[in-house]
């Protein structure tokens, strides 16, 4: 599950630039692990 250390973070890098981390530059996650480090372990964690 991917998350931040905001509003800590701003003094390093933006939200979205964090994000980007994980979404663009971590080439060896699988779509799936994409999907769950993005969201889907959140919600089954949670159930929203």
């Amino acid at each position: 599950m991917w998350g931040t250390d905001w509003p800590v973070c701003l003094s390093r890098a933006t939200y979205s630039q964090t994000l980007s981390v994980a979404r663009d530059e971590m080439g060896f996650f699988t779509p799936d692990d994409r999907e769950c480090v993005l969201g889907k372990t959140a919600l089954q964690l949670w159930q929203f």
